[in-house]
C-alpha cells in the first residue's frame, strides 16, 4: 500500500481519485494473492480457507 502511494506522489490527480487507485489496487492485489496463490499451498488453505 505504501508503495502504491509513493508510486502516485507526482501523478496529477484529485486526491480522491489516489484514494481510489490506492484502495482498488491493494485490495484486488491482496484478494489475488491470497485466492490464486496462498489457497494452493495446502496448509495454509486450513488456515485462510
Amino acid at each position: 500500500m505504501i508503495w502504491l502511494q509513493y508510486g502516485l506522489i507526482g501523478v496529477e490527480l484529485p486526491t480522491v481519485a489516489k484514494i481510489l487507485i490506492v484502495f482498488g489496487l491493494g485490495f484486488g492485489g491482496s484478494w489475488l494473492l491470497s485466492e490464486k496463490i496462498l489457497l494452493r499451498i495446502p496448509g495454509l488453505q486450513k488456515v485462510l480457507g
